[in-house]
């Protein structure tokens, strides 16, 4: 098919004459030796970002990170519990299976269930191949796998260091907290609020919420996390230009001082720097605070890559 294609840009050169779609990510698969290089634009079209989901009916937070993203299910408003299984088994177990071979379904399958439980936290390979079962080079290249087919994603750690002893590892994340819910067996909304992971599946979100927020505005994303050797982090640093914003992510539905503890650290060290200091919290009022903006989870977009 791609060869075909070529074949019609190279003959009619009309901009946009062709639109291929799909979930499915073709450089996956081993068999296409046609990538159409120099030929094509690529758009990365995400599940539904909170912006798109204003003209749907509301939700809490726990209710929308139990639902997740995925236009089906909101569409047609769909249980995840229905739905989720049956899209695990299908894409995650099978199809993405048989693109790249992956020979130990059982291990494969535990493989994603821990990932999904390690949502927010430095990826660490050693201690997930003695896990697992299998060794470190073959958790590089599952995670690869994820990553490329758009299940999970890396947040990279802020790369200056001012004079300050960093955290190098990428932390992990998933593009749909709903896919992360059910890997996680969770099965009702009412489960999240005392679940272990409540702020991993709420950070998550937000997270995912500024990357959709980039790749809708065609821009690339310039987004990383900060840790200090100590543990001193900050949620996400977002650079525009030589600039930076610094956002904090809070499950807690009411505002605390010490939110801040963090954001207070870095810009002693960062200096003029930090333009933009944000907390997100799950909370519905929006507040200035010592030159801080306290936003409400569903309003995020609008205060984003203005």
């Amino acid at each position: 098919m791609l060869s075909f294609i070529q074949g019609i840009t190279d003959e009619k050169r009309t901009n946009g004459k062709v639109i291929i779609t799909g979930s499915q990510n073709l450089l996956l698969m081993q068999a296409v030796t046609q990538t159409l290089a120099g030929r094509t634009v690529n758009f990365t079209l995400l599940p539904f970002s909170l912006d798109e989901l204003k003209g749907s009916r509301m939700q809490s937070a726990d209710e929308t990170i139990f639902r997740g993203f995925y236009p089906r299910l909101v569409d047609q408003e769909i249980s995840p519990v229905q739905w989720m299984p049956s899209y695990i088994q299908s894409y995650l177990e099978r199809d993405l299976r048989q693109l790249v071979h992956i020979k130990d379904l059982d291990k494969f399958q535990l493989f994603i269930r821990i990932i999904a439980g390690r949502i927010g936290q430095l990826i660490n390979f050693q201690s997930l191949s003695s896990e697992i079962g299998v060794d470190a080079k073959t958790i590089r290249n599952w995670i690869t796998i994820l990553e490329t087919s758009y299940i999970i994603f890396h947040l990279k750690p802020y790369y200056k260091s001012f004079n300050k002893r960093l955290i190098k590892s990428s932390k992990i994340y998933f593009y749909d907290t709903g896919l992360a819910c059910s890997l996680l067996g969770i099965k009702d909304p009412q489960q999240i609020p005392v679940h272990y992971l409540r702020g991993g599946l709420f950070e998550n979100m937000i997270i995912a919420e500024i990357l959709k927020k980039y790749f809708n505005s065609g821009l690339p994303p310039s987004m990383y996390f900060w840790r200090d050797s100590t543990g001193n982090e900050i949620d996400c640093v977002l650079e525009i230009a030589d600039k930076l914003t610094l956002l904090e992510v809070k499950s807690s539905s009411t505002f605390h001082d010490d939110f801040l503890k963090n954001i207070r650290l870095f810009k002693k060290i960062a200096g003029s720097l930090v333009q933009q200091q944000i907390v997100v919290y799950t909370g519905d009022r929006m507040m200035e605070y010592n030159e801080c903006k306290v936003i409400p989870w569903f309003e995020l977009s609008d205060h984003l890559i203005q």
